[in-house]
């Protein structure tokens, strides 16, 4: 972060000064990027690690131009929550993207998509604990 923007709003955001001892400063990602999922003291970093992509890359999805441009997260949710849970096409979409990139169950230049039935039962077992109802 840039110094000179502490105090200041950026984007409706009052920009703060970073911590003094930042969680995981001894940890060298770039050196060691499985440390993400390798570290036993610290397990919890793969989680952190995961909520990222989600938010950063799956709920945000754009391929502006591309062959999946009119694929909306937001909007595939609430369509799926909409229509009573049902069916598989919202899970498959977002595995796909997870996957390989992107909302398909095979995607350009990267393939298929692994593990379909499983992605799909994980899903729906975490619905149900959830106390949804998928169908």
């Amino acid at each position: 972060m840039d110094p000179e923007t502490v105090g200041t709003t950026v984007n409706g955001v009052v920009v703060e000064a970073p911590p003094a001892n930042p969680l995981y400063a001894d940890l060298d990602f770039c050196s060691n990027p499985g440390l993400i999922c390798s570290s036993e003291e610290n397990r919890e970093i793969k989680w952190i690690a995961g909520l990222f992509y989600w938010v950063s890359s799956v709920q945000t999805y754009n391929d502006e131009g591309g062959p999946y441009a009119a694929w909306n997260y937001h909007t595939e949710l609430k369509k799926y929550v909409d229509g009573g849970l049902q069916g598989t096409e919202f899970i498959d979409a977002v595995s796909g993207i997870v996957n390989r990139g992107c909302p398909d169950s095979t995607c350009p230049v990267s393939g298929e998509v692994h593990a379909v039935k499983e992605r799909q039962d994980n899903f729906k077992l975490v619905l149900q604990t959830l106390g949804l109802n998928p169908q």
